[in-house]
This record gives structure tokens, sequence and C-alpha cells, in this order.
């Protein structure tokens, strides 16, 4: 079974961190390219009901899960870039968050968006986002054993 190393376990989670940071960044700016604005802090905080620290500290912690889940079982796979590896993520997590977490936090939204006036904007902002995640993810993230 392969584990993480001490060290790897940290880099996972600091490279955690910051895509998520990415993700965020971006997602509060895409109205500026003509997609929907998103607030995954704010969406949690809403649902949880600790408030914007207690939603951005769900959103954090689980953007770190997310890259040790990533270091664990996708990083290792040999052949492919980085960069692919870190795409494909991107892709796997949008399935994840919009198939079965958006409608967790906001029922209203529907599986994929689809009870929503324009789910189409939303799917394709919630792609960009997941990507940018994962491109960062798979660009940061370097084990160890792999330099």
């Amino acid at each position: 079974m392969l584990r993480l190393s001490a060290t790897n376990l940290l880099r996972a989670s600091l490279a955690g961190l910051g895509a998520t940071f990415a993700m965020t960044w971006w997602g509060l700016r895409l109205r500026q390219f003509g997609l929907a604005r998103l607030d995954p802090g704010g969406m949690l905080a809403r649902r949880i009901g600790h408030g914007r620290a207690g939603g951005d500290l769900a959103h954090y912690g689980t953007g770190v899960l997310l890259a040790l889940a990533y270091a664990r079982w996708l990083e290792p796979l040999r052949g492919g870039p980085r960069v692919f590896k870190g795409l494909l993520y991107g892709v796997i997590t949008t399935l994840l968050a919009d198939g079965l977490v958006t409608p967790f936090l906001d029922p209203r939204l529907g599986p994929f968006f689809r009870s929503t006036p324009h789910p189409n904007l939303l799917r394709l902002s919630s792609l960009a986002v997941h990507l940018i995640y994962g491109l960062t993810l798979g660009l940061v993230y370097l084990p160890k054993d792999a330099q």
C-alpha cells in the first residue's frame, strides 16, 4: 500500500492550500470574463451556519483533503505530465462538486445546476475554477521522491 511520507503529506497540504486559494481568487473574478461569480466559502458559510470564517475554513479544509487524495492516488500513476494529471483532477473534482456537493449545499440548484435559469453558465464557471485548482495542484505538488 502506497502511503504518503510526512514530507509529502506536508507538501500536498501546502499545495492544496495554494490551489484552493487560486481557485477561490479566480472564482470571485469570473464575472470579468462573462462567467458566473463563484464563492464556495460563502456557500458553505450559509449551509453550515458558522459565519464566513467557518465557510472558508471548510472550503480550504476540503481543498487540502482533495490534495491529499490527489497525492495518494493520482499523482503516483506513472506516465503523463503533471499538468495533465492536474487538469484531469480538475475535471474529476468538477463532477464531484457539481453532481454531489453543490446539491447538498443548496438543493435548490439541483445536480449540475439543472434547476437554475442558466445551468450551462454555472457549469462552465465551476469547470473553470476546478481546472484552476487541478492545474495549480498538478504544477505545485512535487513529491520528495520525484525530485
